[in-house]
């Protein structure tokens, strides 16, 4: 994740597949989403043709030594049906 003002400073972090109810997030996930084997999320079959929402849980690593600020970063997921 990038700074938006100062160059060169970006922050690290992880996302986690969601583990609460309804694919919420809680906090205390555990397992990675990643784009290949057992990181790739699955929800399971489509329960019908209703929208459905699913959470993305990010969590920034700890002790990094950065400046205060706001940093953005961009993520894309691919949906494959």
């Amino acid at each position: 994740m990038a700074s938006t003002t100062l160059a060169g400073e970006n922050l690290s972090y992880s996302l986690f597949k969601p583990s609460g109810a309804a694919f919420s997030c809680t906090h205390t996930e555990t397992e990675l989403w990643g784009s290949t084997g057992l990181d790739v999320f699955d929800p399971g079959p489509a329960g019908g043709y209703a929208e459905t929402t699913f959470s993305i849980c990010g969590k920034i690593d700890a002790i990094q030594n950065v400046s205060t600020g706001v940093y953005t970063d961009q993520v894309i997921a691919t949906i494959t049906f």
